[in-house]
């Protein structure tokens, strides 16, 4: 009876480890699959740029590549932060991307000092507020939005400025959200396309 118990609990070990080794197995491959799956999804996009360069269509083929670098952006490395130089290469593509709807409606100015481009920030913090700027500015009645970065160094701060040339933000909803960033109580707004 002791022997048969001992063989049972051998056998229960026996089942778990190769449970475990099966997991392990699976979370490497899966690994190895999301290693792969990226280098796929980058080379098939250089793929239609070439393709659609040789065509002639440039402009198409422009913003695809802008696409793909996005996407190494976003799927590239996990930091939380990247330099500014890179930060502002992201919104270059998406600008570009945005251009092939827009056209020549969309223009974006850059002024930064070649000395500040090395700074640390946090990644994906610019996007927003110029998809915003394009969201809340650019309708069909023709309008031509001009955006402008500008970054410079102040008492050892690197201050960013987005603004752009759109029909502004009415002052009550103005002073409502600078509130809300100094006091960190957020509320949505009743019209959501404005928020």
């Amino acid at each position: 009876q002791n022997v048969n118990i001992l063989l049972e609990k051998i056998n229960v070990l026996l089942r778990n480890l190769v449970i475990k080794e099966t997991a392990h197995k699976d979370a490497q491959f899966k690994a190895l699959q999301f290693q792969i799956n990226p280098h796929f999804i980058y080379n098939t996009i250089d793929v239609y740029v070439n393709k659609l360069a040789l065509a002639g269509n440039y402009e198409i083929a422009d913003s695809i590549a802008d696409f793909g670098r996005m996407l190494r952006y976003n799927i590239g490395r996990k930091e939380i932060f990247t330099t500014l130089r890179m930060e502002l290469d992201y919104i270059k593509s998406y600008i570009g991307i945005q251009k092939l709807r827009f056209e020549e409606r969309l223009k974006l100015n850059i002024n930064v000092p070649k000395e500040l481009l090395g700074f640390k920030i946090i990644k994906f913090i610019l996007q927003p507020v110029v998809e915003n700027s394009i969201l809340h500015n650019m309708n069909e009645n023709g309008m031509k939005l001009e955006i402008n970065i500008d970054v410079r160094m102040s008492d050892e701060k690197l201050i960013i400025s987005i603004s752009d040339n759109g029909h502004g933000i009415e002052p009550s909803k103005l002073k409502e959200l600078n509130n809300q960033f100094i006091t960190s109580r957020y509320k949505q707004f009743s019209d959501p396309g404005n928020t």
